[in-house]
């Protein structure tokens, strides 16, 4: 297994020059200048990422390998109440995922992607090691409270990352987009959130899987007392992920290291899979150049988070789900940008 150190100095920001040169192509192709918007945006961006990974695919970026990660795991924290349904409901999803019948699996069919689970801790997880798609790198059943302690220990938390880091290496994609599946994961990513951007839970705290308002200020008070009763480092996204994190979570910051060390481009989801940016960004600012957010979460704290990162969401159809079913709308979109670096004339061939 590659080492979590050893990942992040491999890291690098995308060559400037390289999208120069996209950005060249893009302003003189046969329209009124950047009249295809924020489309043109995102066509840079894959240019830039697939063309410093390798010269030749900054105009024909590589897509065919798509995989959409599900990252799963259980929370200590749900004893709190702070989701509508019980912890079982993880574990049910994954066999729901695996059987191909969820969410995620239908949206992911129509962008020919494929869908690769990951038990990072799912409480009374059945044998799945035989299964298509599933990948078993289980750290626990699952987190402690951490609404009366850390979450985990720092130990498993790095191995979390680690593991995260070997499945990127071990799924061989062009381009990964980023999942979760685990009840009361909300109130962790929204901890996350919290204590990097040094926001107050109240005001920043969602409804999850669709809490009443008096549920909704219910979870953010245990956000709260997990925050003060852990005092989680800002400064030390480590020390973040043990205290108030979760095991699924630290897989995506694994994953998201991994597979920007890879020169692969990383589609983002969600609040869940933004708070794991947040750790991965801030042991490695580089990751930032290798991430397109795809959508807009209706959690009122995932925009704040993107506006920390400095990204922009391309999609905003009042989605919470989850299961990277965001990541997985994002994709015909990447493919449409590939189709103006390389398939549109610039008006000089025009005029020819």
């Amino acid at each position: 297994m590659t080492s979590l150190q050893e990942t992040i100095s491999r890291v690098r920001p995308v060559s400037v020059t390289v999208r120069s040169l996209a950005t060249q192509r893009l302003n003189s192709l046969a329209m009124p200048r950047r009249a295809l918007g924020r489309l043109l945006e995102l066509a840079e961006t894959l240019a830039a990422i697939c063309g410093t990974a390798d010269i030749d695919r900054t105009l024909d970026p590589c897509l065919k390998r798509r995989v959409n990660l599900v990252m799963a795991a259980d929370h200590g924290v749900a004893v709190e109440g702070v989701s509508q349904y019980p912890q079982a409901v993880t574990r049910a999803m994954v066999e729901t995922i695996l059987s191909g019948r969820a969410s995620i699996n239908a949206l992911a069919t129509t962008a020919n992607s494929s869908v690769v689970v990951v038990d990072m801790g799912v409480i009374g997880a059945k044998s799945w090691t035989a299964r298509d798609g599933f990948l078993d790198r289980r750290i626990a059943d699952g987190t402690d409270n951490m609404a009366v302690g850390p979450a985990m220990t720092r130990q498993q938390a790095v191995q979390s990352i680690e593991a995260g880091i070997e499945v990127a290496a071990s799924v061989d994609a062009d381009v990964v987009g980023l999942g979760e599946m685990g009840i009361a994961n909300t109130t962790a990513a929204t901890a996350i959130g919290c204590v990097l951007l040094g926001v107050d839970p109240m005001g920043a705290t969602g409804s999850g899987t669709g809490l009443s308002s008096e549920a909704v200020k219910h979870k953010a008070s245990v956000i709260r007392r997990a925050i003060e009763i852990n005092g989680p480092d800002p400064n030390d996204g480590i020390d973040v992920l043990r205290t108030v994190g979760g095991f699924e979570i630290g897989g995506l910051v694994g994953a998201i290291l991994g597979t920007a060390a890879f020169g692969k481009p990383i589609i983002i989801d969600g609040l869940i899979s933004t708070s794991a940016v947040l750790i991965a960004h801030s042991l490695c600012p580089h990751v930032a150049d290798w991430l397109i957010a795809s959508h807009l979460s209706a959690e009122p704290l995932h925009q704040q988070m993107l506006n920390h990162l400095k990204i922009q969401a391309y999609l905003d159809l009042e989605m919470r789900l989850g299961e990277g079913t965001g990541a997985a709308l994002m994709l015909p979109m990447l493919d449409a940008a590939a189709a103006l670096l390389k398939e549109v004339a610039t008006l000089e061939e025009v005029l020819k």
